[in-house]
């Protein structure tokens, strides 16, 4: 119909408008400020790249400590159908150097989830505090290093997750049971476990380290935002991790005793919530935020459990344990000795910060547990009772 010199001009003008798009299509992406979420993996992490390829407003990068490990990387594969920009995932590891670098090169933004979060023992501390410290360091030189060049962007601002460890440890015998904590607190480095330690220090030393850099002008400036959650649970992508881990055990009968303890308790997408909205908001630029929607006892979180599910064939112990009993299982179980130091201590604290600048509505505690708890059974993770009715927000 053309002619072979019509076919011949046609085929020009359609390579010549391929290119074009292509070349469009990459000034676009390079106009879209890119975001770095390292440990992209992990409970908190997930929830956050979700949200951030849900809106579309940025490119997600992500790190991962290894690219070969499947059952880790599936859920980060198969979080969002079809992104606006596509997932991008690189390697690089808390232990090591390598990959830093490229992992914030062309990032405006980088979100530090990645840690470690297991219980040791008082003689093996270093195995958390180690990378925690370390981990966060080697992040936050590659920031510094990040330099301007034609057509890249540099990172204006870190969020690091911190952790109410790090703010609300260690001090429960100088203070009244009726204080609540707040951001200006900071934990007791010398009576707090390696957990706590790892997340005090590794925090410290990012104010440290924002504080002094570039004093000389050879390295790039930043800003810095720590938000600081308590026990995190909700509706998870991924692994349990050891946040659910502890509801898994009230429901399965692991935990007949309860310790006179508390816990501040967050949901999972209110703490990713206020990481994007650190991320840029003016005011949070060197802000630290705790995020805890309340403190409930041992005994409380039972009574939660035991309102929801008695009736679906599970009773949860509501047993208190005695302090000399308590003492004797701490021995032996790491778990048991963390809770001694703040034995009847309730841990009050605010997040009236958290709302009043990031914007934060809490989603209440409660209804936070007992979505962990349908998430696991509705994932597999924790059997379904005989009588299970489900729910609606699982």
């Amino acid at each position: 119909f053309f002619g072979n010199h019509g076919v011949k001009q046609l085929n020009e003008f359609v390579s010549c408008f391929l290119v074009s798009f292509i070349i469009f299509g990459r000034q676009i992406m390079a106009s879209v400020e890119r975001v770095l979420i390292t440990g992209v993996s992990g409970f908190i992490a997930l929830v956050i790249a979700k949200k951030l390829l849900e809106e579309g407003k940025y490119q997600v990068r992500g790190t991962v400590r290894s690219l070969k490990n499947e059952s880790r990387l599936k859920p980060v594969i198969e979080l969002v159908n079809d992104p606006k920009y596509p997932l991008e995932l690189v390697e690089a590891d808390l232990d090591r150097d390598d990959g830093w670098d490229a992992a914030v090169n062309d990032c405006s933004y980088v979100i530090h989830v990645a840690s470690p979060f297991v219980m040791v023992p008082k003689n093996k501390e270093d195995q958390l505090i180690k990378p925690a410290v370390e981990g966060t360091l080697r992040v936050l030189r590659a920031c510094s290093r990040a330099q301007v060049a034609s057509g890249r962007q540099i990172v204006k601002r870190l969020v690091l997750t911190s952790s109410v460890a790090a703010v609300a440890s260690g001090r429960e015998k100088s203070l009244p049971k009726s204080y609540v904590y707040s951001e200006s607190d900071f934990s007791d480095e010398t009576t707090i476990s390696g957990y706590a330690k790892s997340k005090l220090l590794a925090e410290r030393a990012a104010w440290d380290f924002v504080k002094t850099n570039n004093t000389d002008g050879s390295t790039h400036h930043f800003e810095l935002t720590a938000i600081c959650p308590s026990m995190v649970v909700g509706k998870y992508y991924g692994n349990t991790g050891t946040s659910l881990n502890l509801l898994k055990d009230f429901m399965t009968g692991k935990l007949p005793f309860l310790p006179d303890a508390y816990l501040g308790f967050v949901d999972v997408h209110d703490v990713a919530d206020a990481h994007v909205a650190a991320m840029t908001s003016p005011i949070a630029a060197d802000q630290r935020y705790l995020v805890s929607e309340r403190t409930l006892s041992f005994k409380e979180i039972a009574q939660v459990l035991n309102k929801e599910f008695q009736s679906q064939g599970v009773t949860v112990s509501e047993q208190l344990c005695p302090y000399w009993l308590a003492k004797i299982i701490a021995k032996v179980n790491l778990g048991a000795a963390e809770v001694m130091p703040a034995w009847g201590y309730p841990r009050l604290m605010s997040h009236d910060k958290a709302t009043r600048e990031l914007g934060i509505q809490f989603i209440a505690a409660p209804k936070a547990i007992l979505d962990s708890v349908y998430c696991m059974m509705e994932r597999g993770d924790l059997p379904k009772p005989k009588k299970y009715k489900g729910s609606i927000t699982a």
